[in-house]
């Protein structure tokens, strides 16, 4: 990120992409493949796998206002499986909800972090 704001400067706006970016780098950090994935006109930002583990990611700067969490948490509510399906924002308020867990990005980023390892 700092080679991209030292090439087209920083830019408050991409916030969410930014966001987007070190989950992304933290999951291959750790270990998983990572790709994304769709469901009819649905994006799911990252399907991880390791192994015979898989998980599905969501991830927005913000879940607070209802119609954004319903456009993050809609495309995990039609996976037909049983994988675990997490919602990672910088929200602090816990947003968990029919089966989608909710993590802030800060303590999805701490070393002890294992829900999604």
């Amino acid at each position: 990120m700092g080679l991209r704001n030292r090439l087209i400067g920083y830019r408050t706006g991409n916030l969410g992409h930014i966001i987007e970016n070190l989950v992304f780098l933290e999951l291959k950090r750790r270990g998983w493949e990572v790709s994304t994935g769709r469901i009819d006109a649905l994006e799911i930002d990252f399907i991880i796998t390791k192994t015979l583990q898989k998980k599905y990611i969501q991830v927005s700067l913000s879940a607070l206002d209802e119609k954004v969490l319903s456009r993050e948490i809609t495309p995990l509510l039609k996976v037909g499986d049983n994988y675990p399906k997490y919602l990672i924002t910088m929200d602090t308020m816990d947003l968990s909800q029919q089966g989608i867990i909710h993590r802030n990005l800060l303590d999805f980023l701490l070393p002890e972090e294992s829900e999604t390892d």
